[in-house]
């Protein structure tokens, strides 16, 4: 869809996105980059602390289904993609779930995963065309409507300790 940067932030609770999303800072930095975009997508989810040591390569993916896609399948397909962190070796992390985000910028897109990996070759060489990958896409094809996959290797990873 043409998007060329992700920013991806990790709250502690519902109370620090709640802090977060009104913060002055929050809004600031939207003022900065508002002038640069011509669309924006944002999805939450609860998820795990990622264990992956810098630098790795985080395959970011989000799904929009059809809005006539069976729910049963749906539960499928996001069970098995879950999976996958078990199935196949050089998965080093992986969490997702059902975008829960209060902010209006989804796009009609209800889940979000992201995978990571030591690098790009293991994404390419063994995750995509391992049998377990296939059979999570033979799962998705017929109730998808839109993915939106964006890989990135970290450059940094800046964490913020609370102080409390």
């Amino acid at each position: 869809a043409g998007y060329t940067h992700a920013f991806f932030l990790t709250f502690a609770d519902e109370k620090g996105r709640q802090t977060y999303l009104p913060h002055p800072d929050h809004k600031a930095f939207g003022g900065v980059l508002r002038p640069h975009l011509k669309k924006v997508f944002v999805i939450d989810y609860w998820g795990t602390e990622d264990a992956v040591p810098t630098p790795h390569l985080k395959h970011a993916v989000f799904f929009k289904f059809k809005p006539d896609a069976d729910k049963q399948a749906i539960a499928a397909t996001e069970k098995k993609f879950l999976a996958l962190g078990t199935e196949i070796d050089c998965v080093r992390h992986l969490e997702g779930g059902e975008n829960n985000s209060p902010e209006s910028h989804d796009q009609g897109f209800t889940h979000g995963f992201m995978v990571c990996f030591d690098n790009a070759d293991d994404l390419k060489k063994i995750y995509g065309p391992h049998p377990e990958h296939t059979e999570l896409v033979k799962l998705l094809t017929p109730i998808k409507d839109q993915i939106r996959v964006m890989d990135f290797t970290v450059k940094d990873d800046f964490t913020v300790k609370d102080s409390d």
